[in-house]
Protein backbone atom coordinates (compact mmCIF):
# COMPACT_ATOMS: atom_id res chain seq x y z
CA UNK A 1 0.00 0.00 0.00
CA UNK A 2 1.22 3.61 -1.16
CA UNK A 3 1.83 6.07 1.53
CA UNK A 4 -0.56 8.60 2.21
CA UNK A 5 2.26 11.50 1.60
CA UNK A 6 2.54 9.93 -1.57
CA UNK A 7 -1.24 9.85 -2.50
CA UNK A 8 -1.30 13.63 -1.00
CA UNK A 9 1.59 14.25 -3.51
CA UNK A 10 0.30 13.17 -6.81
CA UNK A 11 -3.18 15.29 -5.74
CA UNK A 12 -1.44 18.12 -5.18
CA UNK A 13 0.90 17.59 -8.22
CA UNK A 14 -2.63 17.57 -10.43
CA UNK A 15 -2.63 21.35 -9.44
CA UNK A 16 0.36 23.84 -10.03
CA UNK A 17 -1.05 26.60 -8.78
CA UNK A 18 -1.65 24.53 -5.02
CA UNK A 19 1.39 23.05 -5.54
CA UNK A 20 3.51 26.69 -5.91
CA UNK A 21 0.72 27.96 -3.08
CA UNK A 22 2.14 25.20 -1.03
CA UNK A 23 5.78 26.17 -1.61
CA UNK A 24 5.13 29.68 -0.87
CA UNK A 25 3.56 28.95 2.24
CA UNK A 26 0.37 30.91 1.26
CA UNK A 27 -2.19 27.49 1.92
CA UNK A 28 -3.69 26.58 5.09
CA UNK A 29 -2.14 23.02 5.56
CA UNK A 30 -5.61 22.01 7.36
CA UNK A 31 -7.78 23.61 4.67
CA UNK A 32 -6.06 21.25 1.53
CA UNK A 33 -6.15 18.65 3.86
CA UNK A 34 -9.98 18.51 4.64
CA UNK A 35 -10.39 18.80 0.34
CA UNK A 36 -8.58 16.00 -0.54
CA UNK A 37 -9.29 13.92 2.72
CA UNK A 38 -11.99 12.11 0.26
CA UNK A 39 -9.88 11.35 -2.39
CA UNK A 40 -7.31 9.73 -0.10
CA UNK A 41 -9.49 7.63 1.77
CA UNK A 42 -11.02 6.55 -1.44
CA UNK A 43 -7.77 5.93 -3.25
CA UNK A 44 -6.50 3.86 0.43
CA UNK A 45 -9.75 2.08 0.88
CA UNK A 46 -9.44 3.13 4.72
CA UNK A 47 -10.65 6.02 6.99
CA UNK A 48 -7.52 8.63 6.88
CA UNK A 49 -7.45 11.29 9.82
CA UNK A 50 -6.84 15.03 8.98
CA UNK A 51 -3.62 15.00 11.10
CA UNK A 52 -1.65 12.43 9.20
CA UNK A 53 -2.67 14.56 5.92
CA UNK A 54 -1.70 17.85 7.56
CA UNK A 55 1.67 16.17 8.38
CA UNK A 56 2.46 14.66 4.80
CA UNK A 57 1.77 18.23 3.41
CA UNK A 58 3.73 19.97 5.53
CA UNK A 59 6.66 17.65 5.00
CA UNK A 60 5.93 18.45 0.56
CA UNK A 61 5.67 21.96 1.10
CA UNK A 62 9.20 22.02 2.80
CA UNK A 63 10.26 19.88 -0.40
CA UNK A 64 8.91 22.84 -2.97
CA UNK A 65 10.43 25.45 -0.89
CA UNK A 66 13.81 23.92 -1.35
CA UNK A 67 13.09 23.17 -4.94
CA UNK A 68 11.55 26.49 -5.61
CA UNK A 69 14.77 28.36 -4.14
CA UNK A 70 16.98 26.11 -6.42
CA UNK A 71 15.12 26.76 -9.69
CA UNK A 72 14.12 30.32 -9.77
CA UNK A 73 15.57 31.48 -12.26
CA UNK A 74 16.03 35.21 -13.74
CA UNK A 75 14.64 36.05 -16.82
CA UNK A 76 17.29 38.20 -18.64
CA UNK A 77 15.53 39.19 -21.88
CA UNK A 78 18.04 41.22 -25.10
CA UNK A 79 14.38 42.67 -26.03
CA UNK A 80 10.85 42.52 -26.43
CA UNK A 81 9.02 42.80 -29.53
CA UNK A 82 5.05 43.49 -30.31
CA UNK A 83 3.28 43.18 -33.52
CA UNK A 84 -0.23 43.58 -34.16
CA UNK A 85 -2.93 43.17 -37.07
CA UNK A 86 -1.75 39.58 -37.53
CA UNK A 87 -3.95 36.86 -39.12
CA UNK A 88 -3.60 33.16 -38.33
CA UNK A 89 -4.26 30.18 -40.36
CA UNK A 90 -4.35 26.65 -39.40
CA UNK A 91 -4.34 23.86 -42.51
CA UNK A 92 -5.16 19.75 -42.47
CA UNK A 93 -1.03 18.85 -43.46
CA UNK A 94 -0.93 17.77 -46.91
CA UNK A 95 1.73 16.97 -49.26
CA UNK A 96 1.24 20.13 -51.55
CA UNK A 97 1.69 22.17 -48.12
CA UNK A 98 5.50 22.73 -49.43
CA UNK A 99 4.42 23.95 -52.31
CA UNK A 100 2.66 26.47 -50.46
CA UNK A 101 5.59 27.06 -47.77
CA UNK A 102 7.50 27.66 -51.18
CA UNK A 103 5.06 30.61 -52.33
CA UNK A 104 4.36 32.29 -49.08
CA UNK A 105 8.03 32.87 -48.90
CA UNK A 106 7.99 34.22 -52.47
CA UNK A 107 5.12 36.12 -51.23
CA UNK A 108 6.53 37.74 -48.17
CA UNK A 109 9.93 38.76 -49.90
CA UNK A 110 8.50 40.77 -52.88
CA UNK A 111 6.00 42.35 -50.02
CA UNK A 112 8.64 43.00 -47.33
CA UNK A 113 6.08 41.48 -44.84
CA UNK A 114 6.27 39.22 -42.04
CA UNK A 115 5.20 35.51 -42.02
CA UNK A 116 5.95 32.46 -39.79
CA UNK A 117 5.04 29.09 -41.03
CA UNK A 118 5.04 26.11 -38.58
CA UNK A 119 4.81 22.49 -39.71
CA UNK A 120 2.87 19.69 -37.36
CA UNK A 121 2.75 16.34 -37.40
CA UNK A 122 -1.26 16.85 -38.53
CA UNK A 123 -1.12 20.69 -39.28
CA UNK A 124 0.28 23.69 -40.56
CA UNK A 125 0.13 26.90 -39.24
CA UNK A 126 0.73 30.07 -41.06
CA UNK A 127 0.99 33.53 -39.45
CA UNK A 128 1.14 36.56 -41.14
CA UNK A 129 0.34 40.27 -41.46
CA UNK A 130 -3.37 40.99 -42.40
CA UNK A 131 -2.71 42.83 -45.38
CA UNK A 132 -1.64 39.42 -46.54
CA UNK A 133 -4.89 37.63 -46.23
CA UNK A 134 -6.45 37.41 -49.57
CA UNK A 135 -2.82 36.13 -51.03
CA UNK A 136 -2.63 33.39 -48.79
CA UNK A 137 -6.13 32.21 -49.22
CA UNK A 138 -5.60 32.37 -53.12
CA UNK A 139 -2.26 30.09 -52.67
CA UNK A 140 -3.83 28.01 -49.79
CA UNK A 141 -7.17 27.52 -51.69
CA UNK A 142 -6.88 24.07 -52.56
CA UNK A 143 -5.72 23.11 -49.13
CA UNK A 144 -8.49 22.44 -46.10
CA UNK A 145 -8.88 25.13 -43.68
CA UNK A 146 -9.18 23.90 -40.17
CA UNK A 147 -8.94 27.36 -38.68
CA UNK A 148 -9.03 31.28 -38.91
CA UNK A 149 -8.38 33.75 -36.28
CA UNK A 150 -7.84 37.16 -37.03
CA UNK A 151 -6.69 40.66 -35.13
CA UNK A 152 -4.03 38.58 -33.37
CA UNK A 153 -0.85 40.61 -31.83
CA UNK A 154 2.27 38.83 -31.32
CA UNK A 155 4.82 39.37 -28.57
CA UNK A 156 8.80 38.13 -28.96
CA UNK A 157 10.99 37.67 -26.53
CA UNK A 158 14.73 37.80 -27.92
CA UNK A 159 16.50 35.46 -24.54
CA UNK A 160 20.55 34.78 -24.33
CA UNK A 161 21.55 31.63 -26.10
CA UNK A 162 22.28 29.74 -23.34
CA UNK A 163 18.54 30.02 -22.59
CA UNK A 164 17.81 26.74 -24.61
CA UNK A 165 19.73 25.04 -21.70
CA UNK A 166 18.48 26.59 -18.75
CA UNK A 167 15.11 24.48 -17.72
CA UNK A 168 12.13 26.28 -16.54
CA UNK A 169 12.51 29.55 -18.05
CA UNK A 170 9.52 29.17 -20.65
CA UNK A 171 7.33 28.12 -17.29
CA UNK A 172 8.19 31.58 -15.51
CA UNK A 173 6.29 33.42 -18.23
CA UNK A 174 3.64 30.58 -18.70
CA UNK A 175 2.79 30.74 -15.30
CA UNK A 176 2.48 34.62 -14.69
CA UNK A 177 0.04 35.14 -17.48
CA UNK A 178 -1.93 31.90 -16.37
CA UNK A 179 -1.94 33.52 -13.16
CA UNK A 180 -3.24 37.08 -14.56
CA UNK A 181 -5.68 34.97 -16.69
CA UNK A 182 -4.38 36.16 -19.75
CA UNK A 183 -5.48 33.77 -22.58
CA UNK A 184 -2.39 33.05 -24.56
CA UNK A 185 -3.51 31.30 -28.23
CA UNK A 186 -0.20 29.98 -29.62
CA UNK A 187 3.45 29.50 -28.37
CA UNK A 188 6.37 30.12 -31.55
CA UNK A 189 9.78 28.96 -30.04
CA UNK A 190 12.72 29.49 -32.33
CA UNK A 191 15.91 28.52 -30.16
CA UNK A 192 16.40 31.80 -28.29
CA UNK A 193 13.06 33.59 -29.67
CA UNK A 194 9.79 32.88 -27.72
CA UNK A 195 6.88 34.24 -29.54
CA UNK A 196 3.65 34.47 -27.50
CA UNK A 197 0.07 35.07 -29.84
CA UNK A 198 -2.96 36.41 -28.01
CA UNK A 199 -6.12 38.16 -28.91
CA UNK A 200 -5.84 42.00 -29.34
CA UNK A 201 -8.19 42.59 -26.59
CA UNK A 202 -5.30 40.71 -24.37
CA UNK A 203 -2.14 42.27 -25.78
CA UNK A 204 -1.66 45.45 -22.97
CA UNK A 205 -1.63 43.31 -20.18
CA UNK A 206 -0.15 40.54 -21.64
CA UNK A 207 2.52 42.90 -22.80
CA UNK A 208 2.63 44.60 -19.17
CA UNK A 209 3.00 41.32 -17.16
CA UNK A 210 6.17 40.15 -19.05
CA UNK A 211 7.87 42.92 -18.95
CA UNK A 212 7.58 43.26 -14.81
CA UNK A 213 8.40 39.64 -15.16
CA UNK A 214 11.51 40.37 -16.89
CA UNK A 215 12.41 43.55 -14.70
CA UNK A 216 11.83 41.45 -11.06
Amino acid sequence: MLPISHTAEQIIKRTPFLEEGLASGLINLSAVARKIRPEIEEKHLRKVTEASIVMALARLADQLKKKEKAAHIPLTLKDITVETNLTEYVFKHSPTMITVHRKLVELVENKEDCMNYSQGLFETTVLIGASLEADVEKIAKNETLVLKLSGICAVTLRMNVDTVNTPGVYYRVLKALAWENINLLEVISVYSELTLLFEEKDIDRAFSVIKNLATA
